[in-house]
């Protein structure tokens, strides 16, 4: 990874240079870049290592929830570091590494991870009796991917993410928009502009998420953040996280400074989507990257994180990212048509080169450094914690089931934008209005009319090409749950044995339960398992929340 000549993007922030620590050693960054970039900036090529067998890890997502990049952070452990701005005397540590993420003793534990499944700690580890305890100490010294602190830094460390310091209030309003995306920012204005009294609600401390490193999506997102201030009924909440809908109608929410239960009469749900990670031999090394990271690097950070690209996934997104690419100097190699697929990654400790399988079977290897995944996947879990139905889609895995004005099956509650599938700008935008439209008639406000015009021309909308991902990898050896290090072969294994319902396989292989709370695995699961069997039920909270940050001041 390396620094763009400031002004290639001019709307790009540029910050201050800082000086942080990481693992003992003092680096240079700027405080527009993540603490992520910044590392990778300085020469590095790994940020953390996997559970199970120490494999290298840098960044993938753009929305800090893979858990690849999960250090300690000023004492604070399993925090994202491309979540942390880069700023003067941060000090950052690895995670299950030593003596760091460069460099880590344990790292050919991978080289033996065919003789070490997933059953292997808990099924053989078990005698003689009197070396049990020697043994969880020293399975917790090779997988604890963090330890709490208590120095005085660590302890201030947790204070400012977490603790008795909220207050627990009940509020009420009449439209719950949950994402300041494109859609439900679109979704708000509508509905305000009928008169309904909304709350909005996202987590980033910026309203407009993604959009705004993408050319078709920053202006659309100034425009109705412009009119949002205009709505006297309109509120909006940054760094408010919704971790679940629960009956009758109630938004649990966090913020920096209160625990609510809102009560909503309509909800229109909008939280966009997750990036994917198709299934092939290495598909976790540095360099595998999403391109809405490679897009946010290049627009906001001003970074280019490789300079030869090959480039898979759906035909919009792929060209996308690839224009931005090339203005940056970035060559893309390889641009994945139908019919073909990678097989592999190539290099030791980052990517390489990628085997290319094409058209009529045969294999091509690509000299590369970046495999860019150019796909998304919808985000559902608030929806399916709360009991809507959902639908299997050959691309895109389970798919929300909406009616032709988007309300789930669910009364009252509407779902908008890519949470639904993969859209553009200006279904995302004709999606949220026509939610926001619904949502607030609902609520006793507006008129049908519109609706009646909108829904149609919704239908009429192109649809976004898909991509159908392969459901198997080369011998078996593709990761499917990054956090625990599972791979397709150990899944297929346990199917042979005839555990083949997701929630066996989920507690024989422990996929679907780490930091990410299944939701990067969960796809590839299911293409693996096969048709006929319902995702295993997700739980609130939507997104990991620290104990601390649920904690209430009234009890101590």
């Amino acid at each position: 990874m390396h620094r763009l000549p400031a002004g290639l993007f001019p709307d790009s922030p540029r910050g201050e240079r800082v000086r942080f620590t990481l693992d003992g050693r003092s680096l240079e960054g700027y405080t527009h870049e993540s603490l992520a970039a910044a590392i990778l900036a300085a020469g590095n090529t790994a940020l953390s290592r996997s559970l199970r067998f120490h494999r290298p890890r840098a960044v993938f997502c753009a929305t800090g929830e893979c858990g690849w990049c999960a250090m300690e952070v000023d004492g604070v452990p399993s925090t994202p570091a491309c979540t942390v701005p880069c700023r003067d005397s941060l000090v950052a540590r690895s995670e299950n590494a030593w003596p760091s993420a460069r460099r880590d003793v344990l790292a050919p534990l991978d080289l033996l991870s065919p003789l070490l499944p997933y059953s292997f700690f808990h099924r053989r580890l078990l005698r003689p009796r009197s070396l049990r305890q020697l043994y969880l100490r020293l399975l917790r010294r090779f997988t604890g991917l963090g330890r709490l602190g208590e120095s005085p830094r660590s302890v201030a460390g947790l204070r400012t993410t977490g603790g008795p310091t909220r207050t627990r209030v009940v509020a009420e309003t009449e439209v719950g928009v949950v994402g300041g995306g494109l859609a439900g920012l679109s979704a708000a204005v509508a509905a305000g502009e009928c008169g309904a009294r909304v709350i909005l609600l996202d987590d980033r401390a910026t309203l407009g998420g993604g959009w705004l490193d993408r050319p078709d999506g920053w202006e659309h997102v100034r425009d109705l953040r412009r009119r949002l201030e205009e709505l006297p009924t309109v509120a909006c909440w940054p760094r408010a996280l919704c971790v679940g809908l629960y009956p009758p109608r109630t938004l649990g929410v966090v913020t920096p400074d209160r625990l609510v239960a809102l009560r909503v009469h309509q909800v229109v749900l909008a939280p966009g989507a997750l990036d994917t990670v198709p299934l092939f031999v290495d598909n976790d090394l540095p360099g595998v990257i999403s391109a809405r990271l490679v897009a946010r690097l290049l627009v906001r950070e001003g970074l280019a994180p490789g300079t030869r690209a090959v480039v898979w996934g759906t035909p919009t997104l792929g060209d996308r990212v690839s224009s931005l690419m090339a203005r940056a100097g970035i060559e893309t190699v390889r641009r994945l048509g139908d019919g073909e697929a990678i097989v592999a990654a190539r290099g030791r400790g980052r990517v390489e080169g990628a085997v290319v399988r094409q058209p009529d079977g045969s294999t091509r290897t690509v000299a590369c450094d970046l495999i860019v995944i150019a796909a998304l996947e919808p985000r559902h879990e608030i929806l399916t914690q709360a009991g809507a139905e959902v639908q299997w889609d050959a691309a895109f895995g389970p798919i929300p089931v909406r009616d032709r004005f988007l309300a789930t099956t669910l009364p009252g509650v509407f779902l908008a934008g890519e949470a639904a599938g993969p859209a553009d700008a200006a279904r995302c935008l004709a999606e949220g209005r026509l939610a926001g439209l619904a949502a607030a008639r609902a609520a006793g406000r507006g008129i049908g009319s519109e609706i009646a015009l909108l829904a149609p021309q919704l239908a009429r909308l192109p649809p976004e090409p898909a991509v159908v991902f392969p459901t198997r990898s080369a011998g078996g050896a593709g990761h499917v749950c990054f956090c625990e290090d599972v791979r397709e072969r150990e899944i297929r294994a346990e199917m042979a044995r005839g555990y083949r319902a997701p929630e066996l396989v989920k507690r024989r292989t422990g996929v679907l339960t780490g930091p990410c709370q299944g939701k990067f695995c969960l796809p590839n699961v299911l293409r693996v398992i096969g048709p006929g069997f319902a995702a295993p039920t997700s739980r609130p909270p939507a997104k990991p929340v620290r104990l601390g940050e649920l904690a209430v001041t009234e009890h101590g």
